[in-house]
């Protein structure tokens, strides 16, 4: 995965207070290439998914995190607040709807934790995608081709979700790609949603809880996973 990425310290995070806007706001990581193409994504065909357990990737192994601080691996060692796992991808300013659905499902599962061996289920933090919810109609993907549709962006979150959660080394029980490329993440690298069709979902595979930490700042997604 091409990334730059970063863990911040555990001491570091509480000792900040500032916040985890204010602390991705002076580092951009992992962004998607191009903003102003961002605008072109969402959902994928619903008459033909891609098969999710075809993109379950085999768990990675994490080496311990730098700065000499302690590892989250160790359930002895164990640190609130501790990051181990981050993602961010960019969108274009140029599409008011698009951009109010990805505000909307990045607040959706913003702070949501899991505990240990619960599942963590996309569809379900964010509700059904409908105008009674707020969400506005914008470009979606359907059997491979653009057309509108309440919710449009929503599956640039669960993307940038994915990623995160895939830094972390975390157990990925459900995920789908796009019936064509998207731009803000890598080729192959999307996680594909429709309520109450497809999901991404995944499983907290460590012995402690977890937190999802979700923001928008400018025009970009920033997720982190951290320990809760």
């Amino acid at each position: 995965m091409q990334r730059k990425s970063f863990i911040f310290a555990a001491a570091a995070i509480i000792a900040a207070g500032s916040g985890f806007g204010a602390a991705l706001a002076a580092t951009r990581y992992n962004s998607a290439p191009s903003a102003e193409a961002a605008a072109e994504a969402e959902h994928p065909s619903l008459s033909d998914p891609q098969p999710a357990q075809n993109l379950i990737p085999e768990k990675k192994t994490r080496s311990a995190p730098a700065l000499n601080t302690p590892s989250v691996l160790d359930i002895d060692q164990y640190v609130p607040g501790f990051v181990i796992g981050e993602y961010s991808t960019e969108f274009s300013k140029n599409s008011k709807e698009r951009n109010t659905n990805i505000a909307l499902a990045a607040k959706s599962i913003n702070e949501a934790v899991v505990k240990p061996g619960e599942t963590f289920s996309y569809n379900q933090a964010i509700g059904p995608t409908t105008k009674k919810n707020g969400y506005k109609r914008a470009q979606i993907f359907i059997n491979g081709k653009k057309a509108y549709g309440y919710g449009g962006g929503v599956c640039q979150v669960s993307s940038t979700l994915y990623n995160a959660v895939e830094d972390a080394g975390l157990e990925i029980i459900e995920r789908h790609i796009h019936s064509r490329p998207v731009s803000y993440v890598p080729k192959g690298k999307d996680a594909a949603t429709s309520y109450g069709d497809i999901d991404f979902k995944f499983k907290n595979s460590e012995p402690y809880p977890i937190k999802i930490k979700s923001e928008i700042i400018d025009n970009s997604v920033f997720i982190q996973i951290v320990s809760e």
